[in-house]
């Protein structure tokens, strides 16, 4: 998953917590060649089970059908951190 996209806090409907929603809409380029890689890597991540690594639960599509002119949109559903990464290493 590349690191840009829209990220969205969200409720997991089912236990309460706080979840991180990230949206990554793919582009004209991106449509057919890096579709089945992204999912393969939304599948690998959400095997991954390590203290330093968020963890994926769940990831959908949407918008997907060949015959609109949109392009489908991956979404994944990480846990919820509440500091942002790149300002801790800032401070450092």
């Amino acid at each position: 998953f590349r690191s840009y996209g829209d990220v969205y806090l969200g409720k997991d409907s089912q236990t309460g917590e706080r979840v991180a929603i990230k949206r990554h809409k793919m582009k004209e380029q991106d449509k057919w060649g890096l579709l089945i890689p992204s999912l393969r890597e939304c599948q690998i991540l959400q095997q991954l089970d390590h203290k330093n690594v968020m963890k994926v639960k769940d990831f959908f599509m949407t918008n997907f059908s060949p015959y609109r002119n949109d392009y489908p949109e991956l979404y994944m559903v990480m846990e919820y951190v509440e500091y942002d990464l790149f300002k801790l290493l800032k401070k450092k």
